[in-house]
Order: C-alpha cells, then sequence, then structure tokens
C-alpha cells in the first residue's frame, strides 16, 4: 500500500510540475511526458530491475533532477539567444 502511495504521489508531482512548465511556453504537452516518464521509470524499477519502492523513488529523484538541469540549460539558452538577437537590432 505504501508503495501505490508513493508512484501515484509521485506522478501527480511530475504531472504537476509539468503543467507548470507548461504554462511558462507557448505550447507543449510536457505534463503528460513528465507523468509518462516518471510512470517508465518506476515500472523499470519495480519490474525489470527489482528495485523495489526505494529504488524507484531514487529513479524519480534522477529523474527531478535530469529536468532541473535540462529546463536551466534550456533557460540558459534562451537568454543568450535574446541577448544576441537584441544586439544585433539598431533603431
Amino acid at each position: 500500500m505504501f508503495g501505490l502511495l508513493v508512484v501515484i504521489g509521485t506522478v501527480a508531482l511530475f504531472y504537476k510540475g509539468g503543467e507548470f512548465e507548461d504554462s511558462n511556453t507557448f505550447g507543449g504537452h510536457r505534463a503528460g511526458v513528465w507523468a509518462g516518464a516518471s510512470v517508465a521509470l518506476w515500472a523499470a524499477a519495480i519490474f525489470l530491475l527489482h528495485w523495489g519502492v526505494w529504488g524507484g523513488l531514487a529513479l524519480q529523484v534522477g529523474l527531478f533532477v535530469f529536468l532541473t538541469v535540462w529546463g536551466m540549460a534550456r533557460m540558459a539558452r534562451a537568454e543568450r539567444k535574446a541577448a544576441r538577437g537584441s544586439g544585433d537590432r539598431r533603431s
């Protein structure tokens, strides 16, 4: 029962995080993708790797770290692109 609650909780958190990211960008379907990635990691941890709940939770932390670093890199790239674009225009 504890394991099922942990799975549902982490999937819900990733879904809400994806919704938040979607609200800050134009379009996108990150909520479903992030929740799907969470479910896929849980399935891999429990059924393929036989790591159990704690191993699955460790993979969820890894997914969170990956998405955080990826988002930060994407934001920095967008800021560099915007800075280059604004410096090229002359009024």
